[in-house]
């Protein structure tokens, strides 16, 4: 028996903490894959809207617009993907809630559902970044495009058109570097031997 066996608290401690994260780290992404999917679906952007009279609320609105029509052509693709996340993502929080809350379900069957479902996950959002990726950069492409062009004379806009692309796309590739790999680490934590044994032993115990 590991050292780490030994010290179940220790070692359940950590595997909360890292549960925890994991609720997290989903609940977000899948607050921004529910966003994602109206957008798409609604073909309005339900994020960053401004107050009517609000200065920069028609610049907002027109950088909305060119989004949806720029992701027009992927748009029936990118919502089954989104749901498709949304829902896995669901399914990784509920059992990384599993691990916090067993109830009375075997630690061992948790730990193996919980990594299997977190790599699924990452690899979803990692497929679903490379595509937001491709997206930004086109929208970028296109936003630096038209700034300079009636209706897009703001001073504050003509300072930063060189960055657009390069920040759009940055915080897309970011974005998904986040979310991909903290479940990618989830998954590897919950597959290491430690948890195996760490399960085993809780599943011994008596109740």
């Amino acid at each position: 028996m590991t050292g780490a066996a030994q010290v179940p608290g220790v070692v359940g401690s950590q595997a909360r903490g890292v549960a925890l994260l994991c609720m997290l780290v989903t609940f977000a992404s899948g607050i921004g894959t529910s966003s994602d999917f109206f957008n798409y679906v609604g073909g309005a952007s339900v994020r960053g809207e401004l107050p009517r009279g609000t200065p920069d609320a028609e610049l907002w609105a027109k950088i909305a617009e060119l989004t949806v029509k720029t992701a027009e052509p992927d748009r029936d693709f990118m919502a089954v993907l989104l749901v498709v996340l949304a829902v896995s993502l669901s399914f990784t929080f509920v059992c990384a809630l599993r691990v916090l809350r067993p109830g009375g379900l075997p630690r061992e069957g948790v730990r193996k559902l919980l990594s299997a479902s977190a790599l699924f996950t990452a690899v979803l959002r990692t497929i679903e970044g490379a595509v937001q990726t491709a997206l930004s950069l086109r929208v970028g492409r296109a936003l630096s495009a038209m700034i300079g062009q009636p209706g897009w004379t703001d001073p504050a806009l003509v300072t930063i058109r060189p960055y657009v692309t390069q920040f759009l796309v940055g915080l897309s590739v970011f974005l998904t570097l986040v979310v991909a790999g903290s479940l990618l680490g989830v998954s590897q934590y919950f597959r290491s031997a430690r948890m195996r044994e760490w399960a085993a032993v809780q599943d011994r115990a008596p109740h």
